[in-house]
């Protein structure tokens, strides 16, 4: 039963595997690799705020703050069901925020950049996405598809390492 179970979970992952790279074709995303998912989370609890995988934020690069989930609604409907609320209002220099995603040159002074925190990834390249239901895999390359191709914004993926983490 065990090997049967076992083998089950090899499929899974290697028919996911395709999925996750059609998500990753054709987008208009810079990425970005912190050294540890660790830190970001760190950031976030300084600030009062969860740190999620998964999730996209929209950044207003003039004002040096995120907008809320109500405020991305109003003025970018088309990803706004993509973004999450994170329910904490803080503010972020450029400087702060290009240090923290590991962004390699000097963020614009106006405009807005959507950050996308993208799942962990392992010392080996991959992500542990196939450990998740056919459902959220769905979600997840929609997700992926419709934020990057959006055009009205700087869109950033922050692809985080897993490697050195003190999670367990």
């Amino acid at each position: 039963m065990r090997r049967f179970i076992y083998a089950l979970l090899f499929f899974a992952a290697i028919l996911s595997t395709p999925t996750i790279s059609q998500a990753k074709a054709a987008q208009n995303w810079i990425e970005t690799y912190p050294d540890n998912v660790d830190t970001l989370e760190a950031f976030f609890h300084q600030q009062d705020c969860d740190f999620l995988q998964n999730a996209g934020r929209v950044y207003d690069l003039e004002n040096e703050r995120w907008l809320s989930a109500s405020q991305v609604k109003e003025q970018f409907a088309p990803i706004s069901k993509h973004i999450f609320d994170f329910d904490c209002d803080f503010k972020t220099t450029r400087s702060e925020l290009a240090t923290l995603i590991d962004y390699p040159d000097e963020l614009p002074s106006s405009g807005y950049a959507l950050v996308y925190f993208d799942l962990a990834v392992a010392d080996n390249g991959n992500t542990h996405i196939s450990m998740f239901s056919d459902d959220f895999i769905q979600k997840y390359n929609q997700r992926v598809q419709v934020l990057g191709q959006f055009d009205k914004t700087l869109n950033i993926r922050v692809l985080p390492s897993l490697v050195d983490t003190q999670s367990p």
